[in-house]
């Protein structure tokens, strides 16, 4: 597998301390050592995102409880 600086790779696991599965982009899957990458911050707009919908879908739940149980 070759894989160049600054190429996006899929972390498929990193279980172990020095050497991780990893699938190229393109598509070659292979074990490489961790030393070879960084895993980036997280994106904190995704973050938020993420969060504003678990609000939201949680809110929409309970309001469905709450009207179930008045209709009953």
């Amino acid at each position: 597998i070759t894989i160049s600086k600054g190429e996006e790779c899929v972390l498929e696991d990193n279980s172990q301390r020095t050497k991780w599965k990893v699938i190229s982009p393109t598509g070659n899957e292979a074990m490489v050592p961790s030393v070879c990458f960084t895993i980036p911050p997280p994106n904190q707009e995704a973050i938020d995102t993420a969060s504003r919908y678990s609000t939201q879908i949680l809110t929409d739940t309970l309001i469905r409880i709450s009207n179930t149980c008045r209709n009953m």
